[in-house]
């Protein structure tokens, strides 16, 4: 999975996949659920999405992983 993080000088403002091989209404249905509680919580700390691990455990290392670039 490859995301783009944007942030604002103290804000996570936007949070898109770029690209994944996740399964369709299995793993994806992740995204539609953690990114906007992401952008809430200004970060990576939501609950994760039951039946969805490795998605949940990709995405959060993912914006970590830009979080530790940016």
């Amino acid at each position: 999975m490859t995301v783009a993080v944007t942030y604002s000088a103290d804000k996570l403002q936007k949070i898109e996949i770029a690209s994944s091989v996740e399964t369709d209404h299995v793993g994806t249905l992740a995204y539609d659920i953690m990114i906007p509680e992401m952008i809430e919580a200004n970060g990576s700390g939501v609950d994760g999405v039951s039946g969805a691990t490795f998605t949940t455990r990709a995405l959060r290392n993912a914006v970590n992983d830009e979080n530790r670039g940016a």
